[in-house]
């Protein structure tokens, strides 16, 4: 029998996102809120023997914290695994309603336990380049400043793009200054961003810029260089093949109930590949989905390495040549 050992689990609690940004569309997408997974379908997922490892969820959308679902689900993780770690990213664009949810949510995880990522994408000048949502600099400092008048462990996340890669020791600076952690991740084009075609590519002499400036901030001495030279490599057509653990060790269940061992699920030509089953389907039994014949063949597929080359930069369950991935 298939052996699962699912550290993670990532929910994607709606896609829908009113906020625009130059390289992300989900904003554009036609929401079917009627087709997302309701709560019950959530509380038997939780109850599942096969997540019995699991310690860390990441709650994700869209803006997931506009959902009436999202403290629901806080609460049926903190009842079912009270142990466990929630990792959120939020624009920052609602100061009032990301503190009054992450308020509600401390009660249940405790401050220990609830970790919030705001996109920043590198210092004042670089974000309203990239993110177009009036008065969003601003917000986003309210919002911060809201937050840490809880307590709650904030990081600042910067995805290097071609509109803000000089600002990465800019965008260091900035974290300092505002008390919270920082988190450098790496542009890529996607069907589930919406932005295939639409992500200008670095130029030789830009990739070399980037990577001297992660040497200077000491991101080279951390486990996250692994995902510099992943991206480096896509960025210069050289991906090697690679080991994933991916759907064995963690999983992504999509908001309408799709279950994938990645974000590769989402893409157009790996969803026929990656598509482990719908959970709504199985009633929330997650144990029986995961053992059908289709998600046995997704793992299959994956450990002969069907769905690589792969340039997406999600999967942390991964063993490269250069090193092990972050989730290792």
């Amino acid at each position: 029998m298939q052996d699962y050992k699912i550290d993670d689990v990532c929910f994607s609690i709606s896609r829908y996102c009113p906020g625009k940004c130059v390289n992300c569309n989900i904003w554009k997408e036609e929401v079917k809120k009627e087709d997302e997974i309701n709560l019950s379908i959530y509380e038997t997922i939780l109850q599942s023997d096969i997540l019995k490892d699991t310690f860390y969820f990441s709650l994700t959308g869209g803006e997931a914290q506009l959902s009436k679902k999202y403290l629901e689900v806080i609460k049926l993780i903190s009842k079912y695994k009270s142990k466990a770690i929630v990792q959120s990213n939020i624009s920052g664009w609602y100061p009032s309603i990301h503190y009054k949810t992450v308020k509600t949510a401390l009660e249940y995880l405790g401050k220990n336990s609830l970790n919030i990522d705001i996109s920043v994408d590198g210092i004042e000048e670089d974000y309203k380049k990239v993110r177009l949502t009036k008065n969003g600099w601003e917000k986003v400092k309210e919002t911060t400043n809201l937050l840490q008048q809880l307590n709650v462990r904030i990081t600042y996340v910067m995805i290097i793009h071609k509109q803000n890669y000089k600002s990465i020791e800019a965008f260091i600076e900035l974290c300092k200054q505002r008390g919270v952690r920082w988190y450098i991740g790496f542009s890529v084009e996607s069907d589930n961003f919406g932005n295939r075609g639409k992500i200008e590519a670095f130029t030789n002499k830009e990739l070399e810029f980037i990577e001297n400036t992660l040497k200077r901030i000491g991101y080279f001495e951390t486990k996250h260089i692994v995902n510099w030279k992943w991206a480096k490599a896509v960025y210069t057509n050289q991906m090697p093949l690679f080991s994933c653990f991916m759907g064995t060790r963690a999983i992504t269940v999509d908001s309408d109930g799709e279950v994938y061992p990645c974000g590769g699920g989402q893409e157009n030509h790996l969803k026929p590949i990656l598509s482990m089953g719908n959970v709504k389907e199985y009633n929330g039994n997650l144990e029986k989905l995961l053992y059908n014949k289709k998600a046995l063949k997704v793992l299959k597929s994956i450990e002969e390495k069907k769905c690589q080359p792969c340039s997406l930069l999600c999967a942390h369950k991964t063993i490269f040549p250069w090193g092990k991935g972050t989730g290792m």
